[in-house]
């Protein structure tokens, strides 16, 4: 399993990861980070991904980390909680009045005018011609 936080990599604690996999909500995961040499510092909005074997598992945010000392020495843990990428949606209330214009369209004008420089691209797929396509998450 591999963990990246702020795009560093990060090693956590056997038998600490768990991610709670939702459809139309948010998906959350958590995780206990060791720090032996009292470096890392998580906080809030920073990107998350978890991988295992080049598949993505998990995309999204820290929401919350909690630092706590193991013993008197200089040795921590980070209970890290993070949020997967609906907040960068559920964060803006968008009005439009389109008129006369596909689901597609208004999806595409979504993530061109608000998602893309956060980062969101390419999560649909061409709907022209989807009965012939196998459904594959981009």
């Amino acid at each position: 399993m591999e963990v990246y936080i702020a795009d560093e990599q990060v090693e956590i604690m056997k038998n600490t990861l768990h991610i709670q996999d939702e459809i139309e909500t948010r998906s959350t995961c958590d995780f206990v980070v060791r720090d032996l040499s009292n470096e890392l510092n998580f906080k809030k909005g920073m990107k998350v991904r978890i991988e295992h074997e080049g598949k993505l598992l998990f995309r999204g945010f820290v929401e919350k980390s909690k630092k706590t000392p193991i013993t008197n020495s200089q040795q921590f843990v980070h209970n890290v909680q993070c949020i997967d990428l609906h907040y960068l949606a559920d964060k803006r209330i968008v009005a439009l009045a389109d008129t006369n214009v596909t689901a597609q369209e208004i999806i595409v004008e979504l993530i061109q005018d608000y998602l893309e420089a956060e980062g969101v691209s390419k999560v649909y797929k061409y709907w022209i011609d989807y009965q012939n396509e196998s459904w594959e998450e981009l």
